[in-house]
């Protein structure tokens, strides 16, 4: 993946139970989303979740080894990328357990 300094969209690597992603987005929560529908799409029926998902902003990490990082939760994050039926199903899981 490749992209200009002077763009808006940052690197991102967005990870969840066992498999993580890098991807270019303008924010945590778009990078989240759009991670997880890559994923997603790659695997499908096969995919491992857990029930959070993290986005690391990965841009500056030629200039600090400080980044950072923001955890989402996966039943929402299903709900906001489109996918109700998959997020009620994981929420009565984790809530199970």
């Amino acid at each position: 993946m490749i992209r200009k300094i002077s763009s808006k969209k940052k690197f991102y690597s967005v990870s969840s139970s066992d498999w993580q992603v890098v991807v270019a987005s303008s924010s945590q929560g778009e990078a989240a989303i759009e991670g997880f529908k890559q994923v997603y799409d790659k695997y499908k029926q096969n995919l491992n979740l857990s029930s959070i998902l993290s986005v690391c902003d990965l841009s500056n990490l030629d200039t600090s080894i400080e980044h950072e990082c923001q955890i989402f939760y996966m039943p929402e994050l299903l709900l906001d990328a489109g996918f109700p039926n998959l997020s009620r199903t994981l929420e009565s899981i984790i809530k199970k357990v």
